[in-house]
């Protein structure tokens, strides 16, 4: 009788542990764990582990990548009024999430579902919500302030200020 009750309560406790989701938490990602209670106060750095086993609530894994990615602003139409022209540029840059800043884009951003127990929040989202007007509106404003001329000739400069500027101002004003 007692090796009967062993076994079952070896088959009941393999079961428990081994009946929670595997979850991987990849390499340049941090994790956050939702739970019933809300997000877990601690991050996920990369690791593979299983969720809590699931009973009446099943828990979920957000994941945020927090990796260097590159976006572009095309087609960026500037007026220049000294000249009374149009000039059309593209802006390329070089992000990425500040991890000290992570836990407020947890609390502000909704995730997009990839499974029912694993969502992400998708850089293009961070960079269209915090730093894409934030780039048009800055470089607008820089370059509007010279001639096509003044441009055309010290474009290395230009390029320089432009880099200071944003590095600066995104720095401040968003978690990137």
């Amino acid at each position: 009788m007692k090796l009967f009750k062993m076994l079952i309560l070896t088959i009941v406790a393999s079961f428990i542990v081994g009946c929670g989701t595997p979850v991987e938490v990849p390499p340049a990602h941090v994790g956050k764990v939702v739970t019933r209670d809300g997000y877990s106060m601690d991050l996920v750095p990369t690791s593979k582990f299983r969720l809590d086993p699931c009973f009446l609530y099943c828990d979920k894994l957000i994941l945020l990548g927090i990796d260097d990615r590159t976006y572009e602003e095309k087609d960026l139409k500037i007026f220049i009024p000294e000249d009374k022209l149009n000039l059309t540029v593209t802006i390329s840059s070089t992000l990425s999430i500040d991890v000290e800043r992570v836990n407020e884009l947890f609390a502000v951003l909704t995730p997009r579902e990839i499974e029912s127990y694993l969502s992400i929040i998708d850089a293009p989202i961070i960079y269209q919500t915090y730093a894409s007007k934030i780039i048009q509106t800055e470089v607008r404003e820089y370059l509007s302030q010279f001639s096509i001329g003044e441009i055309a000739s010290s474009i290395e400069k230009i390029n320089a200020d432009i880099r200071q500027r944003l590095t600066e101002v995104i720095g401040e004003r968003t978690p990137l």
